[in-house]
This record gives structure tokens, C-alpha cells and sequence, in this order.
């Protein structure tokens, strides 16, 4: 995406503009489609620019396994690629459908529905942020662990923090450093990051001593702690910042879009959000 004095728009892999910037505010594409805000309200536009679904959601989530989870006269339910709502509007709040199942919070509880709506299975949780390879991170008084789809927890919840597995490593915190494990609960990368990314593409971005870099999945550097901020490889690109501008660079290092704008973001289906505060 592309700010261009206060509006949105986006660019290609080769940094032109592909949709020019006409939206309050922008998120990245997924599944061919991403939300955009107009006059308060959000909806959704395929890769030419054209507005497929109008902007009638006070709040909304980006598409997943076909449906988007929408905010509606304070509920949230989900719609499909036509608009159409598929799951009425009944809950606190929803999250993004992942492997057939997405967590949604009701008078408190937070629990998992399938693709029709129904509860798959009632848990007491905290939080959680859905399934990725087979395990979901919750929250069980105050810490995090994972559980499979049985409802079973899995990796004791024993961590400060813990983030979706990515590639076979799930990212967790321990008191304030990032490291990683595997999904039988063994650390595999020993926290001692002060930040750290989701694996990505092979490789995990991470924050050490203030400066960011890229390590591979024994733990060892690819990319030494260069950059002061940078984020995961998508579509062969990684974002990072160089003398306070954003560009994008291979895993050579090799620069493939110049440092020229004010935020760089990851790579969705060809497309990139970007930042120009003045242009």
C-alpha cells in the first residue's frame, strides 16, 4: 500500500503504483481481496481497484479459507467473497478461519466454530488466535501454551507469550526474550531475542541489541542484526529500514526496491503496502 498525503493506495514488486491511492485506510490483499476504508467504513477491493464488496463494516478482518469475519451493529459474523453473510453477527468478537476452524469470544468465553457456524469444541481459555499446523496458542490463567484440535493441551501453558506456529516453530516469550519451539513443546531456538518474527520462507527475522537481522532455523545468523527495523520474507522480499527509509532486499541482501518510502510492509499476492508520508 502506498500513503500518498493521507490516502491509500498500491504498489507492484517493482514499486509502481498499481491502485492509486483513494482510501482512508488499507490493509494487505489476501485471497485476491483486501479492506479498505471509506468514510469510516470498511469494505473490499479485488487487485484492479474495483470495490467488490462496499464499504458498509464498522470493522473487519482480512479473508481466510473464503470468508472474512465483519463487524456489524457491534457483532461480529462473516461474510463470504460475494458479501453475503454466512454467519450471522452473533459474537464479541471473531477471528480468521484457519484449517476449517476460527476462535470467536461470546459473553466472555472464547470457544471455536466450523465453516457452518457450529461450535466445534468449548474450551476455557482466556484467549486464543486460531490453528495453524494442526496446534493454537491460548491463554489459560495468564500463561500461554497450545492445544490441538481435540481441546488437549499439548505444550503446557508455561510462557509469557506465544504466537502462531510458522514452518513447524511456534514463537514464544519468556519473561522478555523470543525464542522458538517445536510442536512437541521442545525449545528449539533458545530465547534470547529481544523481538522476533513468525518463520518465514525459512527464515525468522529477530531483534538483537537493538538492531534486527535474520536467523535460520538452527538458530545460527543468515543475516546479521543490521537494520534498525525489518520484517519477514514474503514472495522472495524482505522490508527493511536503511537510513530511515524502507526498501526491500533478497536474502543475498541484494537490494530489489530501493529505500524510498517512510514504512515498507510485506509482500500479498504481488502486492506490497507502503508508506509516503509527503509525495
Amino acid at each position: 500500500m502506498i500513503n500518498q498525503e493521507g490516502r491509500w493506495g498500491f504498489i507492484g514488486c517493482s514499486g509502481r503504483i498499481i491502485i492509486q491511492p483513494r482510501y482512508d485506510d488499507a490493509r494487505d490483499f489476501s485471497e485476491g481481496l483486501a479492506k479498505v476504508k471509506e468514510s469510516g467504513k470498511w469494505g473490499y477491493i479485488d487487485r484492479g481497484g474495483t470495490m467488490v464488496i462496499p464499504p458498509t463494516f464498522a470493522d473487519a478482518l482480512d479473508f481466510s479459507e473464503g470468508k472474512a469475519s465483519v463487524k456489524i451493529s457491534g457483532k461480529w459474523g462473516f461474510i463470504d467473497r460475494t458479501g453475503k453473510i454466512v454467519i450471522k453477527p452473533t459474537y464479541d468478537f471473531a477471528g480468521r478461519f484457519s484449517e476449517g476452524l476460527a476462535s470467536v469470544k461470546q459473553n466472555g468465553s472464547w470457544a471455536y466454530i466450523d465453516n457452518e457456524g457450529a461450535h466445534y469444541k468449548y474450551m476455557q481459555f482466556y484467549n486464543s488466535w486460531g490453528f495453524y499446523e494442526g496446534l493454537s496458542n491460548v491463554q489459560i490463567n495468564g500463561r500461554w501454551g497450545y492445544i490441538n484440535k481435540l481441546g488437549k493441551i499439548v505444550i503446557m501453558p508455561k510462557f509469557s507469550d506465544a504466537r502462531r506456529f510458522s514452518e513447524g516453530f511456534g514463537r514464544v516469550q519468556i519473561y522478555s526474550k523470543w525464542g522458538f519451539v517445536d510442536a512437541a513443546g521442545t525449545i528449539s531456538i533458545r530465547p534470547r531475542f529481544d523481538d522476533a518474527l513468525d518463520i518465514s520462507e525459512g527464515l525468522a527475522c529477530v531483534k538483537d541489541d537493538g538492531f534486527w537481522g535474520y536467523i535460520e532455523r538452527g538458530g545460527s545468523f543468515f543475516i546479521r542484526p543490521k537494520y534498525p527495523s525489518a520484517g519477514s520474507f514474503s514472495e522472495g522480499f524482505a522490508p527493511v529500514e536503511v537510513q530511515g527509509k524502507w526498501g526491500y532486499i533478497d536474502k543475498r541482501e541484494k537490494i530489489l526496491i530501493k529505500p524510498l518510502f517512510d514504512y515498507a510492509g510485506e509482500f500479498r499476492d504481488g502486492l506490497a503496502r507502503v508508506w509516503l508520508w509527503k509525495r
